[in-house]
């Protein structure tokens, strides 16, 4: 995993459950002893602390934006996840394990998910976001015969790893984990025009054919 995302999140996402890092928030909660991997800058990371008053380990494999992060964190471990040297730097046990967009950049995400099934408590979880290959737009450019990567989104070109509901929860079955909740963020072309903007959340609030229109999956999962 080489790419590290910088984004600008503010407080207006903690509460908006049609905001894939608001609707993760939500499954994490209040006072929580937190593994987010992947943590980049700490823009998450920050809101887990300031907001949500947890306690937060980061990994984050870039070490420039781990040092943006560094001030958030209770602890940070730089390095590569999928590295044992990294994952034996790990202590304790946490509440939730967050994997926000880290899955699919991940040569073998399986293999995480059973290394760290041991670093949870009995009462523990992931929270998991990933981007859906199965979105209509995807659908669309393959039915044009077209694979063709992209800057960011879902054919961002440093995934490795693609998506859908079915193979989502079928990992986490085959890894020993029990899917507690699954939830589509929806979106439409021009999302910036308040009108398609609000035709999204409508959608996303019916649970309207979410394989199709949810755009990024997010999963709350706890081992079986």
């Amino acid at each position: 995993m080489n790419t590290t995302y910088d984004l600008a999140v503010d407080r207006q996402v903690l509460h908006d459950l049609c905001h894939p890092i608001g609707l993760s928030l939500s499954m994490i909660g209040d006072g929580k002893h937190v593994l987010e991997i992947g943590c980049a800058t700490g823009y998450v990371t920050r809101l887990l602390t300031q907001e949500y008053h947890c306690r937060v380990t980061g990994v984050e494999y870039m070490p420039e934006a781990a040092e943006q992060a560094r001030p958030y964190c209770a602890k940070l471990v730089i390095g590569d996840v999928e590295s044992e040297a990294v994952l034996q730097h790990l202590d304790g046990l946490y509440d939730v394990i967050l994997a926000g967009d880290v899955l699919e950049h991940l040569r073998y995400p399986d293999r995480l998910l059973t290394r760290l099934r041991p670093a949870l408590r009995p009462s523990g979880y992931w929270v998991i976001s990933v981007p859906n290959i199965a979105h209509w737009s995807a659908r669309k450019e393959l039915l044009l015969g077209r694979f063709n990567f992209t800057a960011r989104g879902i054919m961002d070109a440093s995934h490795l790893r693609w998506f859908t509901i079915h193979t989502l929860t079928e990992m986490l079955h085959r890894t020993g984990y029990a899917v507690m909740r699954l939830e589509a963020v929806y979106t439409v072309p021009w999302q910036d025009r308040l009108r398609l903007r609000s035709l999204a959340r409508r959608l996303q609030r019916a649970k309207i054919a979410p394989g199709l229109f949810g755009y990024q999956l997010v999963v709350q999962a706890k081992p079986a």
